[in-house]
């Protein structure tokens, strides 16, 4: 009789791994284009639009978009259903360490970045380990939606998002920053800070509100880059403009991480003030890193609200807690010469006694 012989064992189920390369960014970059322009056609933003040939853009977009993705190595049975085709993509975005989505915060649109590196972080807020993951990144290869409509990117060299949480360094940013303003203005701001309080109580007038507000900001600004400018001044330019990214580089990630902490460290029922949320992360940014530099940016915000009369939450959010901090250091009644005192004194005031004033208005808020 013959020998019972086992059944071959059925092959092991395809694994689909695909990741993300250049080729699939192209191709999603094309497809995303294609639904913003539809997207915009149906929301009136756009004069006598052709809906059927942008249907038409659309689709062959889709088509293309899923092909790079099967040859990338995506399932092709999942890859027919357009829904699954964004899922897909961002999965293999995630499954390589070259490139990221980064959601706006309602989740309905996403650009898509270059990484130069993933990181893991630590710090402290009040005693309170908060860890949080860094997305360092050098180029904006495809467009969120708000972005593409206004043709214009965010300009913050550091954001944040819940989802991880996550903070993001746009380092193109901060490189521009670096080579059309610290680098040109530096010598002049490191001079500004011999101003005296007669040079401020030139601006003791109403009407020179915001040039008394840009003294004060340039002073501040003055005195938080002196020694970093010093320890620059003598290298190459590449190295000033390298060891300039570098330093702006931590001290942006502190503040979007000072400003998360204070968004999750306080959860509320309801959607959270955003008003109030700038003023905790301004504060707690000061309190634990070097606080002239924030210091400044507070001022400089304040000064685009005055400008603008913004109703945008960090506008507002910037002038009230920069007035609260004046009203601190402000002798006698309000009075055009008794600002231009006060601004006076906050821009020559210590880094130590800068942080009690903060520490002072993150108390007043957390009771």
């Amino acid at each position: 009789m013959a020998a019972c012989s086992a059944p071959e064992p059925a092959p092991p189920p395809p694994r689909y791994e695909p990741v993300l390369g250049r080729s699939e960014v192209r191709a999603l970059g094309d497809y995303l284009y294609a639904g913003y322009a539809l997207r915009a056609a149906q929301e009136g933003l756009l004069p006598n639009p052709d809906v059927g040939a942008l249907e038409e853009d659309l689709a062959r977009a889709r088509g293309d978009l899923r092909e790079a993705l099967v040859r990338a190595g995506a399932d092709p049975a999942r890859a027919q259903d357009e829904a699954n085709l964004l899922p897909i993509a961002h999965e293999a975005a995630q499954r390589g360490d070259r490139y990221a989505f980064l959601f706006t915060e309602d989740g309905r649109s996403f650009s898509v970045v270059r990484l130069r590196a993933r990181k893991r972080r630590e710090r402290a807020f009040f005693g309170q380990a908060f860890p949080y993951t860094v997305l360092e990144f050098d180029e904006t290869l495809v467009d969120d939606y708000p972005s593409h409509l206004t043709e214009r990117r965010a300009a913050r060299p550091a954001s944040y998002s819940s989802a991880g949480p996550t903070v993001r360094l746009d380092y193109a940013a901060i490189v521009e920053i670096g080579q059309r303003q610290f680098l040109p203005q530096a010598p002049s701001l490191v001079a500004a800070i011999q101003a005296t309080e007669a040079d401020f109580l030139e601006f003791a007038q109403p009407e020179r509100t915001l040039e008394l507000l840009g003294l004060t900001k340039t002073v501040l600004r003055g005195r938080s880059v002196e020694a970093l400018w010093s320890r620059l001044a003598p290298r190459p330019a590449a190295e000033r403009l390298q060891g300039f990214v570098q330093d702006y580089a931590a001290h942006s990630e502190l503040r979007a991480a000072a400003e998360l902490y204070a968004l999750l460290a306080e959860p509320s029922e309801g959607p959270p003030d955003p008003v109030a949320l700038a003023q905790r992360g301004a504060l707690a940014a000061m309190l634990h890193d070097e606080p002239l530099g924030h210091l400044a940016d507070l001022v400089g915000l304040a000064i685009l609200g005055v400008q603008q009369r913004s109703d945008l939450p960090p506008l507002v959010a910037a002038r009230q807690l920069l007035f609260e901090l004046l009203a601190e250091l402000r002798q006698g009644p309000p009075s055009p010469e008794a600002d231009a005192r006060a601004c006076a004194a906050l821009a020559h005031l210590p880094a130590k006694e800068i942080r009690e004033l903060a520490l002072h208005a993150w108390n007043s808020r957390t009771k």
